[in-house]
């Protein structure tokens, strides 16, 4: 299904629909979420970008983006504890629009992080430390929308770098299981109130890598690809997927 989806999306689909809407999207930084970003501004989404990172590119990047979206507002506070994170989405994050219609959590693993999990217990911080927040500040989200009888999309997207060895590779798709599960338990509890949650794992650890063999493993669709399918999830088009996963490790872009 995945394969399908981005050889039609490849061709510019377009959304009307899509103006207007309220659009949150989480960790966006030089490495994750520009393209994503600027998906929603071109469909003149109003945006609320938390931003991990600050510096002269992304101020670039944040005027850019003003010049197409219907609203942009950014928060450049860090959401990495579950108090930040729960404590955001209660409050800048509802009164920035008066609610939202669409949240987008970009998750970036690090190098470090896949080489710094030594015993279990470590393992264990490093998988709560990364999921712990996305998912609670989407509860406090799925929540209002509940309250406000809006249906609407949350997505989670987990990008990992490239990995070099089983280890980092077995960690990186540990991760990746987790972030499954958990997408598709929250997208069971949700269902009745008509909120559609799902994931995109980008770049998680295939067979070949878990085998130790790097070769002929398939290289990862890019971020024009992953903001494509996120305006697909968030349209009417895709009003009747939930609970779905992505895994793009597995789909080669000509």
């Amino acid at each position: 299904m995945l394969m399908s989806l981005v050889e039609e999306l490849r061709f510019g689909t377009v959304f009307p629909e899509l103006a207007g809407s309220r659009v949150l999207i989480s960790g966006v930084s030089s490495q994750l979420g520009v393209d994503i970003s600027r998906a929603f501004a071109d469909h003149k989404a109003r945006l609320l970008l938390q931003m991990s990172e600050t510096s002269i590119a992304m101020d670039e990047v944040a005027n850019m983006l003003a010049l197409s979206a219907c609203d942009l507002k950014i928060y450049n506070g860090h959401l990495l504890e579950a108090e930040e994170a729960t404590k955001f989405a209660k409050g800048p994050a509802q009164q920035a629009f008066g609610g939202l219609d669409v949240i987008i959590n970009l998750i970036t693993l690090t190098p470090a992080d896949l080489v710094s999990a030594g015993e279990l217990e470590d393992i264990e911080a490093i998988v709560s430390h990364k999921l712990l927040s996305p998912t609670l500040m989407s509860r406090v989200v799925a929540n209002r929308m509940r309250l406000t009888m809006n249906d609407g999309l949350i997505l989670n997207v987990l990008h990992a770098p490239p990995v070099h060895d089983a280890r980092s590779a077995a960690l990186a798709s540990l991760i990746g299981a987790t972030l499954a599960t958990i997408t598709r338990k929250e997208a069971e509890n949700w269902a009745p109130e008509g909120i559609r949650i799902n994931a995109i794992t980008h770049g998680s650890a295939t067979e070949d890598m878990l085998s130790g063999s790097m070769l002929g493993a398939p290289e990862p669709v890019g971020e024009p690809e992953l903001a494509a399918l996120a305006l697909y999830l968030a349209s009417k088009r895709g009003a009747m997927l939930s609970g779905q996963v992505y895994d793009t490790a597995n789909v080669s872009i000509a």
